[in-house]
């Protein structure tokens, strides 16, 4: 597929700065939602990572630490905004895009940002509270995504009731998932996914490549070899069900499923499944994991000019697998590829009060949203411009600058030793 003409010089820049200028005019703090909610967006908790404020919360505070100036005054609003809401009565879901798990991981994240202990106690307070006793097993509204706001904090606290409580959500997430008669993995053979066969589906959203990702970080950061060992066996299932296309590869939605069209998005299909294997690569060396996210990363760079704008669902999202590549890798040519799928976004762009800004999902209005809005394709901006990791994900730290792997003489990219780097 032809990559399209090329963007202006600076036309990426322009996109960054108009969308962090739109965020800034378009807030109103006193209104039920901080920014309008999209006239086609279902009802949705105002405070929630998916269609609320804390989604576009963690993106100003990543515009800051990246040295973005002009989002300090509205990350300082929207802070307050969210930290007043969260005290009001009301139910409290756990999950991490559509409940309230990724209200607190974002409000804590900008308390932080902005030197404000205070705050960052009552967010870390907030978290201690929200209830891990979901019957959804997912990242976007269950316990896998609670467990990683959990871990998330654990890491930026020290304080041990969030491993703790990381810990509780493996437990009662494999509790729902573990000898259920209706699962995933009838195709594969239960010796590849037995404890993970009540996922829904095969993809990261609400399936089992989400599942298993906040499984792995959770057995790698907390000591737990079970939870890794069952993560494993999660990517050689789904490595088992990928479907050749060319040199890419394709995932089904789940076992007999037939779609239109290949799945190629982080909530379904080989953008999610991609962002868990190499995550798995890293822990684990093998090979083949590494291989099957090469492949998702040639399906949604394939399809980039096919696909729509959202973070869900759509390039913003699929260009951060390429990243996620590029960074474990340490290979130019995915950071390269980011970058095209960026350039196919500033193609969508529509003007808005004399901005340029890309549209949401739906092509027709410009939400703010983080999922399916101008929030996820800023984090990807920010990311490509400035650097650093994935948002809403909770990886192995290493020192700035160095890939997950390194490549050794005879070429075979091989897992780096704990606490060493590599210069450039």
């Amino acid at each position: 597929m032809s990559a399209g003409p090329e963007p202006p010089a600076g036309a990426l820049a322009r996109l960054l700065a108009d969308g962090l200028a739109h965020l800034a005019a378009t807030a109103d703090p006193g209104g039920e939602h901080l920014w309008p909610k999209p006239r086609s967006a279902p009802s949705t908790d105002p405070c929630n990572v998916q269609l609320g404020a804390a989604g576009v919360l963690g993106v100003l505070a990543r515009a800051v630490r990246s040295g973005e100036p002009a989002a300090g005054p509205l990350l300082r609003t929207a802070a307050r905004w969210l930290d007043e809401r969260l005290t009001l009565p009301g139910r409290i879901l756990p999950g991490l895009y559509f409940g309230r798990s990724g209200a607190a991981w974002a409000l804590h994240d900008a308390a932080r940002t902005l030197g404000d202990e205070e705050l960052a106690v009552r967010a870390g307070a907030y978290a201690l509270r929200i209830p891990l006793t979901s019957r959804n097993p997912d990242i976007c509204h269950g316990l896998a995504g609670a467990g990683l706001a959990q871990l998330h904090l654990w890491h930026a606290t020290g304080d041990r009731r969030f491993a703790d409580r990381a810990s509780g959500c493996a437990d009662a997430l494999l509790r729902l998932t573990t000898g259920t008669g209706h699962g995933v993995d009838r195709p594969v053979g239960a010796e590849h996914l037995r404890e993970l066969a009540g996922s829904a589906s095969y993809g990261f959203g609400h399936g089992v490549a989400g599942n298993a990702a906040f499984l792995l970080a959770a057995g790698r950061d907390l000591a737990r070899p079970d939870l890794v060992d069952i993560a494993t066996g999660a990517g050689h299932a789904l490595c088992a069900v990928a479907e050749p296309r060319g040199d890419a590869a394709a995932w089904p939605k789940g076992p007999g499923r037939e779609e239109r069209t290949d799945l190629n998005f982080w909530c379904h299909g080989a953008s999610g499944v991609g962002t868990f294997l190499v995550r798995l690569w890293t822990v684990t060396g093998h090979a083949p994991f590494l291989d099957h996210a090469d492949r998702a990363a040639r399906l949604v760079y394939r399809d980039r000019c096919r696909t729509g704008t959202a973070a869900c669902h759509g390039a913003a999202g699929n260009a951060q697998l390429l990243l996620d590549l590029a960074d474990a890798t340490g290979e130019a040519r995915y950071r390269e590829q980011a970058a095209e799928v960026a350039a196919c976004l500033y193609a969508r762009a529509v003007r808005r009060d004399g901005r340029l800004l890309v549209p949401d999902e739906t092509l027709r209005d410009v939400g703010a949203g983080y999922h399916v809005g101008l929030a996820g394709v800023l984090d990807l901006l920010l990311r490509l411009e400035h650097g650093g990791g994935r948002s809403w994900l909770v990886d192995a730290r290493r020192p700035a600058g160095t890939p997950a792997k390194e490549a050794h003489p005879d070429g075979e990219q091989r897992p780096r030793t704990p606490g060493t780097a590599r210069n450039g």
